[in-house]
């Protein structure tokens, strides 16, 4: 179910760089609509790959199995093909991460633009930037010292912080 929400994401990313296009009242429909015609056509053939190499009586171990991907992998090619589907996967992710960041930023600049949000406060230098650097690391450091968070949650914190705050 997971795959079927996540497998569409970012198709909509045509209309907000829509004002970067040479002829956006015809290109941007026919990105979006090629882009979901051709994701949808690569799930199906996925589903279908997965259903032909469980079979017909093993719907119920490819219901119950979290990495039904990897052990198909595993049974049909070689382990090197898992471990391979394992780093496209993580790759994927930090792509589709930052295409999140990139298009909010994409946003909040065309908001910014048209006023439709307050005027920032920065100086036009990246003193603004330096400072909440600072304050990042003072943040981070300061909490894995007393303790009350875990390593990997305060460098989480540390890198959503970074994305945010990023300047450009």
């Amino acid at each position: 179910m997971i795959l079927a929400f996540t497998g569409f994401i970012g198709f909509e990313a045509a209309a907000v760089l829509g004002e970067e296009a040479a002829e956006p009242k015809r290109v941007i429909p026919r990105a979006i609509l090629g882009t979901v015609i051709v994701a949808t056509v690569y799930f199906v053939f996925v589903t279908w790959s997965q259903a032909v190499g469980y079979g017909v009586s093993g719907a119920g171990r490819w219901a119950a199995d979290p990495t039904a991907l990897a052990t198909l992998s595993d049974r049909y090619v070689g382990h090197w093909f898992s471990t391979l589907v394992d780093i496209v996967v993580v790759v994927d992710s930090f792509v589709a991460a930052l295409a999140g960041v990139h298009l909010t930023a994409r946003t909040l600049f065309a908001m910014g633009r048209d006023r439709a949000i307050p005027a920032s406060r920065t100086t036009g230098s990246s003193t603004s930037s330096r400072r909440l650097l600072r304050l990042r690391c003072v943040g981070t450091r300061s909490t894995r010292r007393s303790g009350r968070a875990r390593p990997r949650r305060s460098a989480t914190r540390c890198g959503s912080l970074s994305a945010c705050s990023s300047p450009g």
